[in-house]
């Protein structure tokens, strides 16, 4: 399909919540040429609902803990967070300038109470690291050539070339913000076999009081 975008970027981040964000400041604070598409009307709307609105962003627990409280395929994780963890995240937003704040139980909160200061910092990075952000483009494909991601089309703008295209778009756990499953069929698409989604902290109705 021939590219209807004059701009071609060296990266484009599909979704716009934290992880797409922070995906997004390093491509860009790389200086790679990057482009962030959220289907949403503004990015980051289920990061504002977190934590009852004050988004806890993580737990002062060692590696072992996090691993612990995963299924079997726990240690999966290791490679990550010997790479990035909890420590790596608080050193993150501070230097983005966001005060943080440990409460009981080891939980890291924004000292504000607020998740919105979270999201505006995670927003302010992407500006600053020249990271264009587009609001109401949602991707309905990703364009493969060669065995390799060459960009992406999207419902509004069509075909916009890339290097590179990472997927953060997110689980299926509330499509009211965007986290509809999309992301899932955009990889099923590339090739990438998709582990069947199942429920966790799913609320039970029952007509029995």
């Amino acid at each position: 399909q021939p590219m209807s975008n004059s701009v071609t970027y060296d990266v484009v981040v599909v979704g716009g919540g934290p992880a797409g964000l922070m995906a997004a400041i390093a491509a860009g604070s790389a200086g790679r040429r990057t482009l962030l598409c959220e289907k949403m009307p503004s990015p980051g709307r289920k990061l504002l609902l977190t934590g009852n609105g004050r988004c806890n962003l993580t737990n002062t627990g060692d590696r072992e803990q996090f691993i612990g409280h995963f299924s079997a395929t726990g240690p999966f994780l290791r490679n990550c967070f010997a790479a990035f963890f909890n420590d790596s995240l608080r050193a993150f937003f501070t230097a983005l300038g966001v005060r943080l704040r440990e409460e009981e139980g080891g939980k890291i909160y924004p000292a504000s109470g607020k998740a919105r200061d979270i999201l505006g910092a995670l927003l302010h990075a992407a500006q600053k690291n020249g990271v264009a952000v587009r609001p109401g483009e949602e991707i309905a494909e990703i364009i493969v050539r060669d065995g390799a991601a060459a960009g992406v089309v999207t419902a509004r703008s069509g075909a916009i070339a890339a290097a590179k295209v990472v997927v953060c778009a997110g689980g299926m756990t509330y499509p009211q913000t965007g986290s509809s499953g999309s992301g899932y069929e955009l990889a099923r698409r590339c090739g990438h076999r998709i582990v069947e989604p199942r429920p966790a902290l799913a609320p039970l109705y029952s007509d029995d009081p």
